[in-house]
């Protein structure tokens, strides 16, 4: 059973009992501000799921499109997806536990509430299941760069990098080459000659070599110990005020040129040092909590933290976890909480990473090579 569901099951029986539920029990009464943008998100994603729709029947779209498109509503206005999936199950849930379903279906509100950036609360993650929803915005499905219009969120960069990939960041998690569909049976000379590489320098591996269509190899790939890929990616950046707890947030897009599309990958929240709001301790409590107790907390040194599914064995120079997507690839999501070196109750910045899609992503790159 889906972890919503689940938790709707949960709800309806509270419900019947006359107690608050425990999944949703935040404000009943939103403020007039607060319920105009909620308003404004359904109308939104209502608009943007029509004009796909009007697009495939007048055939200026086919299928594979539409999904595209639809999946990108979904990413853009998850807080209304979320809503409607849950105002469906509600009420079913409603009516096989005999209670109103109105009683039911008002609690899906919180979705809403819960998938808005709101800058005075510490925890700017929506985790259910294997999806998971940062500031507002999804982390979850790969969509047209032309679509993407993240609300609250400035994607310049996304469309300068774009079209020139070397302007693209390559950071945060690498994986050796052959870790990656299709390149795993290939010796040492053939994966060079895949990746369309002659004999690489001792300098450039040290500083890096793109290679076309794939990434940015750093060290010998004829070395399974050193050689790592990273994969094009740029940032959408907060563009609105973050308020007294963030100095800044921010997600991150692989960037794939040929099919001209861009995938979530990770979303990074900075924390002011001066903020009252959460210590470290308290943010790592909430993301174990809010990723689930099949996650364990993984305690680098005295101010980076892992969270994850699995042991991390393996890190960078730069102390960041590598070669994730090696078989059988235990880890869908990642969290990351580096604290203050000078003062480690106070969070420096958390950071959530789509591993699935990392790994998925280099898969798609691998085959057309």
């Amino acid at each position: 059973m889906a972890p919503l569901l689940m938790q709707l099951m949960t709800l309806s029986l509270i419900v019947v009992s006359g107690w608050p539920s425990p999944i949703y029990a935040k404000q009943s009464g939103l403020a007039p501000a607060r319920n105009k943008q909620i308003t404004q998100t359904l109308k939104s994603f209502d608009a943007c799921r029509k004009e796909a729709i009007t697009l495939l029947k007048q055939g200026t779209t086919g299928k594979l499109d539409f999904t595209a498109a639809v999946s990108a509503c979904k990413e853009t206005y998850p807080g209304a997806d979320l809503y409607i999936t849950c105002k469906k199950q509600a009420m079913q849930a409603a009516l096989n536990a005999r209670i109103a379903p109105d009683q039911a279906v008002n609690q899906c509100r919180q979705y809403l509430v819960a998938t808005t950036f709101l800058p005075n609360q510490p925890f700017p993650l929506l985790v259910d299941g294997e999806l998971a929803y940062f500031a507002g915005i999804g982390l979850n499905r790969t969509r047209p760069a032309a679509s993407l219009a993240t609300p609250n969120f400035d994607c310049h960069k996304i469309k300068e990098a774009l079209p020139n990939i070397k302007r693209a960041d390559y950071s945060l998690i690498g994986n050796h080459p052959q870790l990656f569909s299709g390149l795993a049976e290939l010796k040492a000379a053939d994966l060079l000659t895949t990746l369309k590489l002659k004999k690489p320098t001792k300098e450039g591996i040290k500083e890096g070599i793109d290679v076309a269509g794939f990434g940015r190899l750093f060290y010998d790939p004829k070395k399974p110990e050193s050689a790592t890929v990273y994969f094009p990616a740029a940032a959408c950046d907060l563009q609105v005020e973050p308020g007294p707890i963030y100095s800044g947030l921010s997600t991150y897009y692989l960037l794939d040129q040929a099919g001209s599309t861009v995938t979530p990958y990770f979303a990074i929240a900075y924390y002011r040092k001066d903020q009252k709001a959460v210590t470290t301790n308290k943010l790592i409590q909430k993301l174990n909590l809010a990723l689930g107790s099949e996650f364990k907390v993984f305690h680098r040194n005295d101010s980076v933290t892992f969270i994850a599914a699995d042991t991390l064995s393996e890190t960078d120079d730069e102390h960041d976890p590598k070669n994730l997507c090696r078989q059988p690839r235990p880890h869908q999501l990642l969290g990351i909480i580096q604290a203050h070196k000078d003062k480690l109750s106070q969070p420096e910045y958390l950071i959530l990473a789509n591993i699935k899609n990392l790994c998925e992503f280099g898969d798609r790159l691998a085959k057309r090579l």
